[in-house]
This record gives C-alpha cells, sequence and structure tokens, in this order.
C-alpha cells in the first residue's frame, strides 16, 4: 500500500531529481531496482543464519538445562520400569530381526 500509494507517485514526480531520466541506464531507475535486489539478497542470507543459529542453540540450551546428566558422562543408566515376560519376549524378537549394519 505504502510503495504503490505513496512512494510510485512521489518517485515519478521527482524523475531527474532522484535519479536520472534514462530508463536503459542503470545509473537510472532501473540501477535503484537492482540496488534494492542485491541489497535484499545479500541481507537476507546472514539473517536467515543468524535466526536458525539462534533458535538452534536456544533449543540445545533448553534440552541441556532439563537434562541433568547425559548419557555418555557415565553415570548409573536410568531406571526403566521391568517390562512384563511379553514385552521382553517382543522386544527379542524385533531386535533379532534387524537388517545388519554393514548391509543397511
Amino acid at each position: 500500500m505504502l510503495s504503490w500509494g505513496i512512494m510510485w507517485p512521489l518517485r515519478e514526480a521527482r524523475k531527474g531529481d532522484w535519479y536520472t531520466t534514462e530508463e536503459s541506464s542503470l545509473h537510472g531507475l532501473q540501477g535503484c531496482w537492482v540496488f534494492i535486489a542485491i541489497a535484499m539478497i545479500i541481507g537476507e542470507g546472514p539473517y536467515n543464519f543468524v535466526k536458525v543459529l539462534t533458535h538452534t542453540l536456544f533449543a540445545l540450551h533448553r534440552q541441556l538445562k532439563n537434562n541433568d546428566s547425559l548419557p555418555v558422562n557415565g553415570s548409573s543408566p536410568a531406571k526403566t520400569p521391568s517390562l512384563s515376560y511379553d514385552d521382553q519376549r517382543r522386544t527379542q524378537l524385533f531386535n533379532k530381526d534387524q537388517i545388519p549394519t554393514m548391509k543397511a
């Protein structure tokens, strides 16, 4: 709205003052559009990189804060509830029929 309602008529009124009247030159209005497009492309990359990095670090911090011990630190394994005989048998059969790592 702002661009089409205010800036385009203002730009047309200032033709020759703000930029040259040559339409085929990059010194005129086309140069302005090229500059804006390049600035948007160059600015969007670092913005998205910083945004994704920030979200990742925040999620990692939150996950580490909620977990007091990591499984690699040598602490005792987490207490698991004892499984029924059926569940143990199901787990054994499931693990027995795995695809070998070399073939996967």
